[in-house]
């Protein structure tokens, strides 16, 4: 039951940005015939369908989480993300099976590939899900809109990418330090997730191994998490 719960649920979350990405489109050609002083009741109409599906959608998806542990505890007290990202993060994610933070990085297509972000090659199918990366980009967005606290890392990782890397574009640094806050996010989700289901816990690859420091965004690093010792 929770499979086809969650299928669903995933499904409706892929309509939801199709519909609003309509919707949008639809706006924007009224705008421009308002402008033209053209007639626009064809468009309206269909403007206004699309609206109301979107928010009955929207409506589903915000009343599908509120019974969530994470939701409760954790999502709904971090700015920037609302019911609708929420319900593509509790859905999507498999907290059980993503041991480490690397596999939710992995998952997400924010892990690291020969130094590289991945990327997706002719003939090969991605490591990734499509739609959990496109939700963690909106996420991204939605903390730089909405000047969340990891709007700071986001701040800080592009002053340290401009400085270090001189002949990057502003887009890739923008890019490179909007992925960073991305990753950091995911990492106190994924601590936080995991601590509440009672589930192991370890650092990642570059604090355990390269030494790096790490202290979540919100919250204090759990006393039960497993700092790995260098073999």
């Amino acid at each position: 039951m929770k499979k086809k719960k969650t299928r669903e649920i995933v499904y409706l979350i892929r309509q939801f940005y199709q519909i609003q990405n309509h919707r949008i489109a639809f706006g924007g050609q009224i705008r421009a015939l308002k402008e033209a002083k053209m007639d626009i009741n064809p468009l309206q109409e269909y403007y206004l369908q699309l609206d109301s599906v979107e928010k009955s959608i929207a409506k589903y998806l915000s009343d599908s989480v509120k019974k969530e542990k994470i939701w409760q505890n954790y999502l709904s007290k971090t700015k920037g993300i609302g019911p609708i990202l929420s319900a593509g993060l509790i859905n999507l994610i498999d907290i059980k099976k993503a041991r480490h933070i690397s596999s939710l990085w992995k998952f997400a297509g924010f892990d690291v590939v020969d130094g590289k972000a991945p990327k997706l090659k002719k003939g090969q199918k991605t490591t990734w899900n499509p739609l959990m990366r496109n939700l963690c980009w909106k996420i991204g967005k939605a903390f730089l809109m909405s000047k969340s606290p990891y709007k700071k890392l986001y701040d800080d990782r592009k002053k340290w990418e401009t400085k270090k890397y001189k002949k990057l574009t502003k887009m890739h640094i923008h890019n490179r330090a909007q992925r960073f806050m991305i990753k950091r996010f995911l990492a106190d989700l994924w601590l936080f997730w995991r601590e509440q289901e009672n589930l192991a816990l370890s650092m990642p690859y570059v604090i355990y191994k390269l030494g790096h420091k790490y202290q979540p965004t919100k919250l204090k690093v759990s006393k039960n998490v497993a700092k790995r010792k260098k073999k």
